[in-house]
């Protein structure tokens, strides 16, 4: 248990498979505030400099200067924190406990520092840093979105949805998505059969999701992953799994959530009152 906040820190925790840790912080800690960039530019044919071409975010490293507090002394206590850091389990989460904005959260992998922190301390604080990086370069909100539109029933409601229900048979809605986080976002949606003709279109920056050729029956279940990482489109029917992306138009993107607000229309032709469709995202921040 991290005792009384000293002046000037935060509480961060990790979370990994081998468990979590939770510390102290300095405030000012480098590479929270904004990832790396990349510029892309053309070079000018017929005089100096050049034109801007495109820019991208980049794996972030994050130095974390930890404090250890006088409690924190003993080779096991370390030996639990190496359990949890090791990198062997993969990327971990981590949160922002206490400060402003707590409950962000970063997906990063420990990359060194411990092998210098004191076994045993004798002042009052003993200064370390643990590196990080995260591949994922965006701080996350601590929960998802979900939005959910059902047919001729009732409407579960999540923020910031309104309530939405749509017609019978040939289904035709319109709803609103907001991205109050910093940079685009990646929603997820499920769609519950039946269901044929679909096509989720975001008309706020005019691009669609579509497919003439898949019948979904009552039971089935259409997954749309638009995430960076995933970009998959799958049916589920029980234990069953089958891959769709080929049934997509040939115009189909797998679009974001632009900043601010999204109007998404969403067309599904014979549909029924079992039809439904779930949309959620995760709100990304430059900083926590």
């Amino acid at each position: 248990m991290i005792p009384d906040p000293y002046p000037d820190t935060e509480t961060m925790r990790y979370v990994s498979l081998g468990g979590s840790v939770e510390f102290l912080i300095r405030t000012g800690v480098l590479g929270r505030l904004m990832p790396p960039v990349a510029i892309f530019e053309d070079p000018s044919p017929a005089g100096p400099g050049g034109r801007y071409y495109a820019s991208r975010h980049l794996t972030r490293p994050v130095d974390v200067p930890i404090v250890a507090p006088p409690y924190f002394r003993g080779r096991e206590e370390l030996r639990r924190w190496a359990r949890v850091l090791d990198p062997s389990h993969g990327p971990g989460r981590l949160e922002l406990v206490r400060g402003d904005y707590a409950g962000r959260y970063l997906r990063c992998i420990y990359e060194a520092g411990l092998d210098v922190v004191p076994e045993d301390g004798t002042s009052t604080s003993l200064p370390a840093r643990l590196l990080f990086r995260a591949m994922e370069p965006y701080w996350q909100a601590q929960e998802p979105v979900e939005l959910r539109v059902t047919l001729l029933g009732q409407t579960e409601q999540w923020f910031p949805i309104f309530p939405l229900t749509l017609g019978r048979s040939s289904a035709q809605g319109q709803f609103d998505a907001w991205n109050e986080g910093d940079v685009d976002c990646w929603p997820v949606f499920t769609l519950r059969g039946p269901g044929n003709d679909i096509r989720l279109t975001n008309r706020t920056s005019g691009r669609r999701i579509a497919s003439t050729s898949l019948t979904l029956t009552a039971g089935q279940f259409l997954l749309i992953d638009t995430r960076v990482t995933h970009k998959t489109a799958l049916v589920y029917e029980g234990a069953q799994v089958r891959d769709v992306f080929g049934e997509l138009t040939d115009d189909s993107e797998f679009w974001p959530l632009e900043q601010g607000l999204n109007d998404i229309q969403l067309d599904v032709g014979l549909a029924s009152e079992q039809t439904e469709i779930v949309a959620e995202y995760t709100l990304q921040y430059l900083a926590p």
